[in-house]
């Protein structure tokens, strides 16, 4: 149902997202075609009605398709996402479980608080309903290859090594998804 919900808010929100910028592309091919009467912006926005009907369209499904790429889904309903580097993403099923979705022998690994770089993401694992995971990880985007670590100085060490973020640097999945769906992502595309 939260699925079905978000689906209708989210087609609601382009098309209002399309008429907006329709409206703002309509503003400036007239501004252009008065400043230019002989170009081809007055010809096109001569039409103003037909003109916005045509770019709100057009507007409006490259919103659905950028919507459905890698960097454009942010999740539906109950399932949000944070893209990463090389394909790869963070997920989080009923705003409680964060988890990547590497091979592992019980699916998919649960995680904690944890950091990310442009090709690692490391973090403190979860305990999942069917296994007792060691403590630490770090997952490299480019190989897909997770090192797990027993203690925090297992972990520290090799972040020192690697030059990679340190456990005081580990922040929630929701603060990683408000910084990267912030500012001109929430309010221009999704």
């Amino acid at each position: 149902m939260e699925v079905l919900f978000h689906g209708i808010f989210s087609i609601f929100k382009l098309a209002l997202l399309g008429c907006i910028y329709a409206t703002l592309t309509l503003l400036s091919f007239r501004i252009i075609g008065l400043l230019k009467p002989t170009s081809w912006f007055n010809r096109v926005s001569k039409k103003k009605i037909k003109f916005w009907f045509k770019s709100g369209a057009l507007i409006s499904v490259g919103l659905v398709v950028f919507s459905s790429t890698h960097w454009g889904n942010h999740g539906l309903g109950d399932f949000a996402t944070i893209p990463l580097r090389h394909g790869k993403v963070v997920n989080q099923i009923n705003g409680t479980q964060a988890f990547i979705d590497i091979e592992y022998q019980y699916g998919d690994l649960f995680i904690g608080d944890f950091a990310k770089t442009s090709d690692y993401v490391v973090g403190k694992t979860e305990t999942s309903p069917v296994d007792d995971p060691r403590d630490y990880f770090a997952w490299n985007l480019k190989t897909n290859e997770v090192t797990y670590f027993d203690t925090k100085e297992e972990f520290e060490a090799y972040s020192e090594m690697n030059n990679l973020p340190k456990s005081k640097e580990f922040k929630s999945f929701w603060e990683h998804y408000k910084a990267f769906w912030n500012g001109w992502r929430f309010w221009t595309l999704l």
